[in-house]
């Protein structure tokens, strides 16, 4: 099924073994682990576990003592799981985006299960002889049902788990919610702005640059060469139209192609050819507006000022 897109902030990347990707925003994967579509997988896994359990001195034991064994190594497994997920999460905070291989991370979660049920054993059952040998082909035994379930939750039921968490409405801010009382009530909200004594529709702005004192602006229609200040007509402007990519360039979002990275830098490509310098500082930001992977390689555009996006070139200088 196709997800709505990961919301803006950090970005955790999931690969499997079988090559597959899902991308989870921040706290999404924590909290898929124990949405609802996903918990009765774990009450499968504690039913069937007993049924295949190769644990010797447990055949001639009541069914209870395995299922005790098997539900500790499950929880002991999804403990581990979750504070390993936690800490991926906070490490893709602070990068902006981490891309992570979960095959070997499975395998550990799958033995520390393995040794969570060997302790409980010792305790439940007199003169059970543990040996290294039995620990680990049952790690690996328990690591394939695990990689199994694994893919079968990521394939069919993860995607359904994202686009709960996705489209569901979210309950807004306290303070977000004062702010937007104490907001005077306006009769025009957004519809026009006013950059270089000139009305414009925020939709058809495309791309604004600083020249000194004065600001070349190209829209749908045309071009214009309007006094400044590039602060005061950016402001303007509502966040969900463009982007500010440095302190003298502003561009909308839906001209946008692509991110490059060369090195430390970061740049944008527009759908007229041209290429934009990212400020370091306004990277992450950039990023996560934009919503795009960042491709690194060498810069294959020169930015060479605003093309013509459509219409007649003209200018208008005032004072």
């Amino acid at each position: 099924m196709k997800l709505p897109p990961a919301p803006p902030g950090s970005r955790l990347e999931i690969v499997m073994f079988s090559g597959d990707r899902i991308e989870f925003g921040r706290f999404e994967l924590a909290r898929a682990l124990f949405h609802r579509y996903v918990l009765i997988h774990y009450a499968l896994l504690c039913f069937f576990l007993p049924v295949v359990n190769t644990r010797s001195g447990l055949l001639e034991r009541g069914i209870s003592e395995q299922v005790i064994i098997v539900i500790t190594s499950v929880l002991a497994a999804l403990l581990l799981l979750l504070v390993v997920v936690l800490v991926l999460d906070h490490i893709a905070s602070r990068r902006g985006r981490l891309t992570v291989m979960v095959s070997p991370i499975l395998f550990v979660i799958a033995t520390c299960g393995v040794l969570a049920g060997d302790a409980t054993e010792l305790l439940l059952v007199d003169g059970s002889i543990q040996r290294w040998l039995r620990t680990g082909a049952l790690s690996i035994f328990y690591y394939i049902i695990v990689e199994a379930v694994a893919h079968v939750l990521i394939l069919l039921v993860i995607p359904r788990v994202l686009a709960d968490f996705r489209t569901r409405p979210r309950k807004p801010e306290p303070q977000a919610i004062r702010a937007a009382e104490e907001k005077p009530v306006q009769s025009d909200v957004q519809d026009h702005v006013e950059i270089g004594r000139r009305k414009l529709k925020p939709e058809s702005v495309v791309r604004i640059s600083a020249e000194g004192n004065y600001l070349r602006v190209v829209t749908t229609q045309e071009r214009m060469f309007v006094p400044g200040p590039f602060s005061a007509a950016v402001e303007g402007l509502p966040e969900r139209v463009g982007v500010q990519l440095s302190r003298s360039e502003w561009v909308a979002l839906a001209v946008v192609r692509r991110i490059r990275k060369e090195g430390r830098e970061m740049f944008v490509d527009l759908e007229d050819g041209t290429s934009v310098r990212v400020a370091n500082s306004r990277q992450k930001l950039v990023q996560s507006l934009l919503d795009m992977p960042v491709d690194d390689g060498r810069k294959l555009a020169v930015t060479q000022g605003p093309g013509v996006m459509g219409g007649k070139d003209r200018s208008t200088q005032t004072g």
